[in-house]
């Protein structure tokens, strides 16, 4: 026989059940709700990889500029004295991923990937050299400057006395009394700088960059040019081998444009002359009526970061149609040969700060008037907002990254007390670095690359995806 329980005992018991059911019930409830959470989301495939990065520590100065050259991470460290917090660089260095390469030189520029070979400027005894796949070019110069790549051939502006070449596989083309820095490389054969000559500022475009010779400095190429001083374009025959544009006040933002058809590369640039600025499209003058504050391609469309009335937006250029209702013929002083639209972007905001190209589409930073906040738009969608300020957006193998800030903001607005910076990649926030070097975030080898300081020694770092 079982022993008959008294009516405590079976109240005791019922509540005891009643308590585990209880906890059981509010343990799927939550499950449940947890799991149409997650179900109601859409997440970015980027968003669920883990991040993993490699450190080069105890660096004195990183410079700006961080390259892969065959595979290899390369970059330019400067070492000196530190003399209240403020170094003074004594001597600078070639770093091959974390390994230096020693070399005479008492200071070197940023490196350059030229033609899967290490290219970048010397300096050794108050003289300059072109440094190139570890041998010297530019010894009959007073000075070198400004090397890039042209048709895979080592090029550079070379100075001697008082006038200045640009020095293409070390054959010397025309002289000016100074060129700018910056070689623009159209991919064509052709390539496009800024000079002075006779006090007057011009931008040149040269197609007789194919050479053969082997000739060292002080021989001259073949030359065909339009007349001395052309006007906008002016040009000697159907496409002559050299043509100047200008002359302006002022030139800046030398950029390689591609029409839409593919046919042709231009060169597009922001000038001013008595006071006005303007873009020059191919030879043509085009967007008057605007102040400019930067200019990029973004595609097949030329982006330009302009000013009117008080109010900083984008304006877009594209010679093929854009489907929108606020776009409108493309102004132009000379319209012959160029033929578009303009789309004004960005004017809803309190102002646009920054544009960029991201996956082949525009992508700029802007403030919310209603709260001074900083948004990114990508491909006219809001990718990232509510940050006190955002800079250095870069594309990392079509991936958006940026530095955002959360905390005090700039221009004396109020923030949320201590502020933050960090960088924004891949759905992910990247913190415990120190970014305050200009310019921090690069792309090398599809890879995430940034400038970062040690949060207890203050050193630089080079911070590498891996």
């Amino acid at each position: 026989m079982r022993k008959k329980r008294d009516g405590k005992e079976v109240k005791r018991s019922n509540n005891e059940l009643f308590y585990r059911l209880s906890i059981i019930s509010s343990v799927t409830v939550f499950l449940s709700l947890f799991l149409l959470l997650i179900s109601s989301c859409s997440y970015d495939v980027n968003d669920r990889e883990k991040l993993k990065f490699r450190e080069i520590r105890n660096l004195s100065s990183v410079y700006q500029g961080i390259v892969d050259v065959n595979g290899s991470l390369v970059f330019t460290n400067g070492e000196g004295v530190k003399i209240k917090d403020r170094l003074f660089i004594e001597k600078s260095y070639i770093y091959l991923e974390n390994k230096k390469i020693n070399s005479k030189y008492e200071f070197l520029t940023s490196p350059k990937d030229i033609n899967g070979k290490l290219a970048y400027i010397g300096f050794y005894r108050n003289k300059s050299f072109a440094v190139y796949n570890n041998q010297e070019f530019g010894e009959d110069f007073d000075s070198v400057s400004s090397i890039s790549e042209v048709n895979e051939k080592l090029a550079y502006v070379g100075v001697k006395g008082e006038k200045s070449y640009v020095v293409i596989n070390e054959i010397p083309l025309n002289s000016y009394d100074s060129i700018f820095p910056d070689i623009v490389n159209l991919g064509d054969g052709s390539i496009a700088y800024a000079v002075e000559k006779d006090k007057n500022i011009f931008v040149v475009l040269d197609r007789r960059t194919k050479l053969q010779s082997e000739s060292r400095p002080g021989a001259q190429s073949p030359q065909s040019e339009a007349p001395s001083g052309a006007q906008s374009g002016a040009q000697s025959g159907p496409r002559a081998s050299k043509v100047e544009f200008g002359p302006y006040d002022s030139v800046s933002f030398l950029t390689h444009y591609e029409s839409s058809d593919e046919s042709n590369s231009k060169i597009a640039f922001i000038a001013s002359r008595n006071n006005t600025e303007f873009v020059v499209l191919d030879g043509k003058e085009i967007m008057q009526s605007y102040q400019f504050y930067g200019l990029k391609k973004i595609n097949k469309d030329l982006a330009a970061l302009v000013q009117k009335d008080g109010k900083y937006f984008v304006v877009l250029y594209s010679d093929t149609s854009i489907d929108s209702d606020v776009s409108r013929d493309l102004e132009t002083s000379n319209t012959s040969n160029i033929n578009g639209k303009i789309k004004e972007i960005g004017k809803e905001y309190e102002g646009v700060f920054e544009i960029e190209d991201i996956n082949n589409t525009l992508a700029y930073v802007a403030r919310n008037a209603s709260n001074g906040k900083f948004l990114v738009i990508v491909n006219d969608k809001v990718m990232a907002q509510d940050y006190d300020f955002i800079s250095d957006l870069t594309d990392v193998n079509g991936n958006l990254a940026f530095v955002a800030q959360k905390g005090e903001g700039r221009e004396g607005r109020e923030g949320n007390g201590k502020v933050e910076k960090f960088i924004k990649y891949k759905g992910k926030s990247i913190r415990n670095y120190n970014l305050e070097k200009e310019n921090p975030l690069y792309s090398v080898g599809g890879k995430l690359v940034f400038i970062a300081q040690d949060l207890k020694s203050g050193k630089d770092m080079v911070v590498i995806e891996t």
